[in-house]
């Protein structure tokens, strides 16, 4: 099965269109804050209660998870937001039942998708539902499942082109 990761400081979305199957899961509290170094530890506690699921789900073996590289930090840019996605990312990807593969820029999955690499939310919105209406749909208003479902689409495309990946399970 290939699923589709969108890895955020505040909320994880994973798809596996195949099996018409998304999650989503709210990484704050109550509160809408995020405690550091509690994070790590609830981070740990999703990706175990994630990788279960998907374990009880559709089996525990080959799996195939395509996401995009976390954040990494800009000279300019907002460190908290980046340690944040990094440790949400790696708490997450470290407990998956499968193989990770990382796109190491939006721009490849949105262009071989969407046909546009600069392609921006309302677009990749308008391309899910022109083209995957049942998809689309079953993503409702949220950007981040839609986003996790073409970037699993995205998966499907590299997998097709090479005939499947080397060392799948």
């Amino acid at each position: 099965m290939i699923f589709g990761l969108d890895l955020g400081t505040r909320r994880l979305a994973l798809a596996c269109p195949d099996a018409n199957w998304v999650y989503e899961k709210n990484l704050e509290n109550a509160a809408g804050k995020r405690d550091y170094p509690s994070e790590e530890m609830a981070g740990i506690g999703l990706g175990l209660a994630t990788a279960e699921a998907l374990g009880e789900t559709f089996g525990f073996t080959g799996h195939e998870f395509f996401f995009e590289r976390p954040i990494v930090g800009r000279p300019h840019g907002n460190m908290k937001t980046a340690i944040g996605q990094g440790l949400s990312a790696g708490a997450v990807l470290a407990h998956l039942p499968g193989r990770l593969h990382q796109i190491s820029h939006p721009s490849l999955w949105k262009k071989d998708i969407c046909g546009n690499g600069n392609a921006g939310k309302d677009d990749i919105r308008a391309w899910l539902e022109a083209t995957q209406p049942a998809l689309a749909a079953l993503c409702g208003a949220s950007q981040d499942l839609i986003d996790a479902t073409c970037i699993a689409l995205y998966g499907g495309t590299v997998v097709a082109s090479v005939g499947g990946l080397p060392g799948a399970r």
